[in-house]
C-alpha cells in the first residue's frame, strides 16, 4: 500500500490482489483488482487475477469476461476451458481445450 502512494504501479496493485487471494480475501481482491483495471484496462497479469478471483468466488460468467480480453493468451484460454466446465458449455470447453493442446 506504501508503494501507491509513491507512485501508483499495476504491480503494486496486482501484489495487493494476490495477497489478497492468498488470505482467500477474494471480494477484496476483486475491489482492488476493479480498481486499478480502470487506470490499466488492458493489463493481462490484472484481469487473469481479477478473473480468478472471480472464479474463487463462484462467479465464473464474471471472470469469463475478464479471461475472454485475452483471446491470444494461453494462461486465458486454461481459464477459459474452467469456466466454461463450470457454466455446464462443454462444446465450447472442448473448442478451447482443443487450441491448448495445438501447436
Amino acid at each position: 500500500k506504501k508503494a501507491l502512494s509513491y507512485h501508483p504501479d499495476y504491480r503494486a496493485y496486482l501484489g495487493l490482489g494476490i495477497i489478497a487471494q492468498k488470505k482467500g480475501a477474494y471480494q477484496e481482491s476483486v475491489r482492488i483488482l476493479s480498481e486499478c483495471i480502470a487506470c490499466f484496462p488492458d493489463s493481462e497479469p490484472l484481469n487473469i487475477c481479477l478473473g480468478i478471483s472471480y472464479m474463487n468466488l463462484g462467479e465464473y460468467a464474471r471472470a469469463l469476461s475478464s479471461f475472454l480480453k485475452f483471446q491470444d493468451s494461453q494462461e486465458a484460454h486454461y481459464y477459459i476451458a474452467q469456466c466454461y466446465h463450470a457454466l455446464g458449455e462443454f462444446e465450447k470447453e472442448s473448442a478451447i481445450l482443443k487450441k491448448l493442446d495445438s501447436p
